[in-house]
């Protein structure tokens, strides 16, 4: 497993906190790790490679490559996790006003 912290353009900076690449071989296990709580931060996480599944108490949603998954501003908390096979994700933290900035919630 690897994270990579990826420098913020300039004009990027008012409203991204911070950039990561994530990838993992073995993919993201399904665990009390794999909880992104909610607290007003907005993460935007794109699977560049393979596909992940967000899972709350009354949902499940797949997300395949390319395919956004907006989260951290809910009112509950959502797991997040993938297949035992390579991932690859970029993951954007917004500033707590930031991603309010962007996204109408």
């Amino acid at each position: 497993m690897k994270i990579n912290t990826l420098n913020i353009k300039p004009e990027l900076s008012e409203i991204v906190e911070s950039i990561w690449f994530f990838e993992s071989n073995l993919g993201i296990p399904r665990s009390e790790n794999s909880i992104v709580v909610p607290h007003s931060s907005v993460k935007l996480i794109v699977p560049i490679f393979g596909k992940l599944t967000a899972e709350n108490s009354r949902l499940s949603h797949e997300y395949p490559e390319s395919k956004i998954l907006v989260t951290g501003i809910w009112d509950h908390p959502v797991s997040i996790y993938s297949s035992k096979v390579k991932i690859q994700t970029l993951i954007f933290r917004f500033k707590t006003t930031g991603g309010y900035r962007i996204f109408p919630f």
